[in-house]
């Protein structure tokens, strides 16, 4: 009775159940927070290799990207670049609410129309040092553009300014 009851209210996708439509990112997400608190190095064809062949065992093949470059963008369309390659899941970078709007205000003051990302980093050093778990420019850019994607363009670890319409 119980298997009825869920067979009719959710979808099944591979092993995974749901209602409604379950994308490729809300699972490789999954996978991405379940799997990899480290994360992924989606340079590396082992670990990429690794990373399919999860989604293939969770999500079913029919599903899923044959290509592997379009794969590894995927990944890091979801996760957070930590360095060179590796991207985390968001839930594993502790930077509180405060952090990001002090630095929003600090982009809506300054009277230069971008900044490069590295700059950032160097300026808000001690309270990212004291108060996240941000390590480099990479963590910054992404988070950032993670958090304040409305409000700016985020380019080549360059933060620009939108500049209004008259």
């Amino acid at each position: 009775m119980i298997e009825r009851m869920v067979s009719n209210r959710y979808q099944k996708t591979g092993n995974i159940y749901h209602i409604g439509k379950l994308s490729n990112l809300s699972a490789f997400g999954y996978i991405l927070k379940k799997y990899y608190p480290e994360g992924i190095r989606i340079n590396s064809s082992r670990e990429l290799d690794e990373f399919y062949e999860k989604a293939k065992e969770l999500y079913g093949e029919n599903n899923l990207p044959k290509n592997k470059r379009v794969l590894a963008n995927a990944v890091a369309k979801v996760g957070i670049h930590s360095y060179r390659g590796v991207y985390i899941h968001k839930d594993y970078i502790l930077c509180p609410g405060f952090v990001v709007d002090t630095i929003d205000e600090h982009l809506k003051r300054m009277t230069q129309e971008e900044i490069s990302a590295y700059e950032l980093y160097i300026e808000f050093y001690d309270i990212l040092s004291k108060e996240t778990n941000i390590k480099n420019h990479y963590m910054l850019f992404s988070i950032l553009r993670h958090e304040l994607e409305s409000k700016y363009l985020f380019k080549r670890n360059f933060v620009i300014k939108k500049l209004k319409l008259m």
